[in-house]
């Protein structure tokens, strides 16, 4: 077994990019059909006005979320013509960039209406060839060939009529998907879209004919819940070479399932030019002054009352491990719920560094799959970082999607180690067990379990703290007076009254809620033997409040903030003690 199996890569953003103005970026396209149609007030807006607000909102989600990616916006069916080629009816609003304010703030002139009049005085309402809206769109030119076009139309059948035209458009979107570039076709507005009536011919895959194309879009949030989807960026977060055997490698890349979304870190600035500040350490001998550098400094542990240093060199010869990952095979039984340590990961092929990775991994998932079988291994992600127990299962699949999909991926499930496991037998048979008398109470609380039951899905929920940032983000970046509105859908307490306040007030009744806190106040503002306590030295246990109205019924006033050992002190002073 070859001693080194997984063999490292960079990152794969690196991996993506040989040119660093592009490196690990991702082009989005939008184009947007500004056909009369559009303008039809069936709704309270228009589909030219739900278009061009979803795409704001995309710019502004990019802007915080996703920097590293080039947006462009292109309006077509316009009066005036405004593009590098000169094409009629074609208006580049904006060309391929990273977004900002000024853009954000033509896009909200753009949906300003009705009467639109900021569109009409600049772009106005024409005609133009789909072909041509293609063309122009497969001219921006970029080194990683990474590019995503979304059309808003609520057109399904343009150029009705002219069959040349629309073979020449069918023709330019497969020149399109040839090289590498997805189209997306965005149904707005209220009119039934029928796919096949133009666009389905052209985009017959597995990834256009989703019913995703198929339903109608008509709000602005739910354009923009639906690009969002189809613009997250699914970069892996290592890719390396897999040795199954000597002479036998294949190339996979590691993608997380789930990852924690964060607040961004902030950035100090210098407060007279606005400039990002860098720290920039250094280290000097306290003796001579001299600098020193990494390789000058020692690290150390102490070990039975003995230190034992390690150089920089030395540390990282001890993080390095090249031991043979594929462990073995277990039954896929073997693997219980309570070893899952964190989310899990999948691997999935990459034929960009070795031929045939797919076809091999395929073959290997396949066997795995019909002998329920799961291979364990020792996986080093990344260089100078710790080795894992990994088990990869095999992702299973009904025969339907086994045959459409390209490859097939092993989830890769984090296992622990011995020195993680911990035995809690005794720890289950020392625990008290808890009898329960009260069977009224038990029953309302069966009722309340009842009725909060709710129709879950993981994901769904948005995490406030992040939506509450990026608005306030937006709102300082823009200007504006009041942050924008979001719905934190993590309170919910009016529906919670609804359903079960009747029996929350039931279940407090039983428990004597009341009683308690009031029995609680009596204890609080019970009179004590002021002097009987300080004498045996007990002022220590009362709080705050009852030594302050204490000392105010025998006459003393003190002032509100004053701390409890100044407090006591004063008593003691009262009492001569």
């Amino acid at each position: 077994m070859d001693p080194d199996r997984w063999q490292f890569y960079c990152d794969a953003e690196e991996i993506e990019s040989e040119s660093p103005t592009w490196a690990g970026r991702k082009c989005f396209i939008f184009l947007v059909d500004c056909d009369s149609a559009m303008f039809t007030e069936a709704a309270a807006c228009t589909a030219f006005q739900e278009s061009i607000t979803a795409i704001r909102d995309i710019y502004c989600h990019n802007s915080v979320t996703g920097e590293r990616d080039y947006l462009a916006t292109v309006l077509y069916n316009t009066k005036k013509a405004e593009n590098s080629h000169r094409f009629n009816g074609i208006s580049v609003l904006h060309n391929l960039s990273l977004p900002s304010v000024e853009k954000v703030k033509q896009l909200e002139s753009l949906c300003n209406g009705p009467p639109f009049n900021y569109f009409n005085e600049n772009y106005g309402t024409g005609q133009s060839n789909i072909d041509e809206v293609f063309w122009l769109s497969a001219m921006i030119k970029v080194q990683n060939q990474r590019r995503t076009i979304f059309l808003f139309t609520n057109n399904d059948s343009p150029h009705q009529g002219d069959a040349e035209l629309r073979k020449r458009g069918r023709k330019k979107i497969k020149d399109l998907k040839e090289k590498n570039v997805t189209v997306e076709v965005i149904a707005v507005g209220t009119t039934k879209f029928v796919l096949d009536n133009f666009y389905k011919v052209a985009l017959a895959d597995e990834h256009a004919c989703q019913d995703d194309n198929l339903t109608l879009a008509n709000r602005a949030d739910d354009l923009f819940s639906r690009i969002v989807k189809k613009t997250r960026t699914r970069r892996g977060f290592a890719t390396l070479n897999f040795s199954l055997g000597p002479g036998i490698d294949i190339s996979v890349t590691l993608y997380n399932n789930i990852s924690t979304a964060n607040l961004p870190q902030s950035v100090m600035l210098d407060g007279r030019t606005n400039g990002e500040v860098k720290l920039i350490s250094n280290l000097f001998d306290p003796e001579t002054g001299e600098k020193l550098h990494r390789f000058n400094l020692v690290k150390y542990q102490e070990y039975g009352r003995r230190r034992i240093a390690m150089t920089e060199k030395e540390l990282e010869q001890m993080s390095s491990f090249t031991s043979p990952v594929l462990l073995g095979f277990q039954p896929l039984n073997r693997l219980k719920v309570y070893h899952h340590l964190r989310p899990a990961f999948f691997i999935s092929p990459n034929e960009n560094i070795i031929k045939g990775s797919t076809v091999l991994l395929n073959a290997l998932m396949r066997k795995c799959s019909e002998k329920e079988m799961t291979m364990i291994c020792r996986l080093t992600a990344r260089k100078n970082t710790s080795p894992r127990l990994v088990a990869l299962v095999a992702q299973i699949e009904s025969e339907e999607a086994v045959q459409s999909a390209k490859c097939r991926r092993f989830h890769g499930i984090y296992l622990p180690y011995e020195d993680d496991l911990r035995d809690l037998q005794a720890v289950i048979a020392s625990a008290p067990k808890i009898q329960v008398d009260n069977h009224q109470l038990v029953d309302l609380w069966k009722k309340v379990i009842k009725r909060m039951q709710i129709q879950y899905t993981v994901g769904s929920i948005q995490n406030p703290v992040l939506q509450k940032h990026y608005r306030t983000l937006e709102a300082v970046v823009l200007d504006r007076e009041k942050i924008g509105h979001f719905v934190d859908q993590t309170m919910n307490l009016k529906w919670i009254d609804n359903e079960v306040g009747m029996l929350l007030q039931q279940i407090k009744e039983h428990l004597n809620f009341a009683d308690q806190k009031e029995s609680s106040s009596n204890c609080t503002d019970a009179e004590f033997d002021l002097e009987a306590e300080a004498r045996n030295g007990l002022l220590g246990k009362r709080t705050v409040v009852q030594l302050r109205n204490a000392l105010r019924s025998k006459g003393v006033v003190i002032a509100s903030n004053t701390r409890k050992p100044e407090i006591i002190k004063r008593i003691l002073d009262l009492y001569a003690l």
